[in-house]
């Protein structure tokens, strides 16, 4: 069964269940306590945009994408992160195949799980700035508090970068663009890859992105959006089954 748009700005505790229905036709349920992991073969094809036009905006350099994540409590709508590329949705836009939905209130339990994002093209020089670049639509922080962490690959500790705090809730979609603390050493493993952690506080409410990349220094646009203080929690979440420690935020 599909929603009207209309449907979809009345979220919260009390909205509509019948956009649930839809994700069971297409989209994968974890156990609370069960890892899904979703995997994508490539990155071509992702460039970030604006959220007030759909027109995708190319630049140059090695951004970071989504290639690999896993749930580890709550739910994802799909296994694969392919929509997570592409910053292509705006305004009241609800394209069901273009962007990922985060479930704690579809679950009945926080969200928490991670991204593993790697440079499209090239290596990330160890001296850049990262640019945390997010593509929201979803509750404001005052319902449900959604975070943002990038692992400390020296002591794999989780690093906060950035929250929902201030986006109004349920409106259009909004590019969010966080500057990350420290320089691309701190967090590019020997890979090359980058793990972003994405939590809710509490079960309420689901959360729906549209994008998800790091920028290193040179490309695009600065950080528009002023990131919230950076705290560390005490351990990253296990790489298969299980359930993460709490977030300290």
């Amino acid at each position: 069964m599909d929603t009207t748009t209309a449907d979809r700005q009345q979220r919260g505790p009390a909205r509509s269940r019948s956009r649930r229905t839809r994700v069971a036709a297409g989209a994968t349920t974890a156990a609370v306590a069960a890892a899904l992991v979703w995997t994508t073969s490539t990155l071509a094809d992702a460039a970030p945009g604006r959220a007030a036009a759909p027109a995708v905006v190319t630049t140059t350099g090695a951004r970071l994408l989504p290639v690999s994540g896993v749930t580890l409590s709550g739910t994802s709508s799909r296994r694969s992160v392919t929509a997570l590329r592409v910053l292509d949705q705006s305004g009241s836009a609800d394209d069901w195949a273009r962007y990922q939905e985060y479930g704690g209130h579809s679950a009945g339990t926080a969200y928490d799980g991670y991204l593993d994002l790697r440079p499209e093209s090239g290596t990330v020089d160890p001296s850049a700035r990262l640019t945390l670049v997010v593509g929201y639509r979803g509750p404001a922080a005052e319902q449900q508090r959604w975070t943002w962490s990038l692992e400390d690959r020296n002591d794999r500790s989780w690093v906060q970068v950035a929250s929902n705090a201030g986006v109004p809730g349920w409106g259009a979609w909004r590019r969010l663009e966080f500057a990350v603390p420290g320089t691309a050493a701190r967090f590019v493993s020997s890979n090359g890859s980058v793990r972003v952690r994405l939590t809710s506080s509490n079960a309420v409410d689901d959360a729906d992105l549209d994008y998800l990349a790091l920028v290193p220094s040179g490309d695009g646009t600065g950080p528009t959006s002023t990131p919230t203080s950076g705290s560390t929690a005490t351990s990253p979440p296990p790489t298969s089954g299980g359930t993460a420690s709490p977030s300290t935020t």
